[in-house]
């Protein structure tokens, strides 16, 4: 039996608190493993946040070793619910009638993109592809005056960058950094376009940014 909680405290509440405790590795083959090999019951997993699209991919084609006769909660924020259904449909089914507890306060949604600074972002964006397709270096390329200029934009560069990283990888994660100082990408990860834009996609969903 498998079900879904809001908060790891309701867990605590409903269930005890003899419940193994599994913080979760953002490795989807770990993860499965440890759930699949594990005798506890119940398994309690929280950390699900960590877990990139691609992760929760995994996670969906490696169901049937998540699969257990024993008690298996999944502690989720909204945005891991959410991943959950969009990129592990038919793990999310397993799931299927959800143990619905009283949600916990959701983070306050980020006001709606500044269509001036998409704009500006469109503008500078576009320069930079273009003056810098024929280069190799990362370096130069994230040197180029148009990239830090959109660096220089801060804060109100982020949503535009998501957006655009959510259309097609690109090579935002330098600007990100600059402009919020997170580190979303596990080290693993490093070079690999496409990772890195997931990592930055799901930090922007954690951190309440609508794109």
């Amino acid at each position: 039996m498998a079900v879904v909680a809001p908060a790891e405290a309701d867990v605590a509440t409903r269930i005890g608190h003899s419940a193994l405790r599994l913080d979760a590795p953002a490795d989807a083959r770990a993860l499965s493993a440890r759930l699949h090999d594990s005798d506890a019951d119940p398994v309690v997993v929280s950390g699900l946040d960590r877990l990139t699209d691609d992760a929760w991919r995994q996670l969906d084609r490696l169901r049937t070793h998540i699969t257990r006769d024993r008690l298996t909660v999944l502690v989720l924020s909204p945005p891991s619910a959410e991943r959950l259904a969009r990129h592990a449909p038919n793990l999310a089914s397993i799931f299927g009638s959800f143990l619905r507890w009283e949600e916990t306060p959701a983070r306050p949604a980020a006001p709606a993109i500044d269509e001036a600074a998409q704009v500006e972002f469109d503008r500078l964006a576009r320069s930079w592809l273009e003056e810098t397709q024929s280069l190799s270096s990362l370096t130069r390329m994230t040197r180029h005056p148009a990239y830090q200029a959109i660096i220089a934009m801060g804060e109100s560069a982020i949503r535009p960058i998501l957006r655009d990283l959510q259309r097609a990888p690109e090579l935002w994660g330098p600007a990100l950094h600059a402009i919020t100082g997170a580190l979303p990408v596990p080290a693993a990860d490093a070079g690999r376009v496409a990772r890195v834009a997931d990592a930055w996609l799901a930090w922007g969903r954690e951190n309440g940014y609508v794109w």
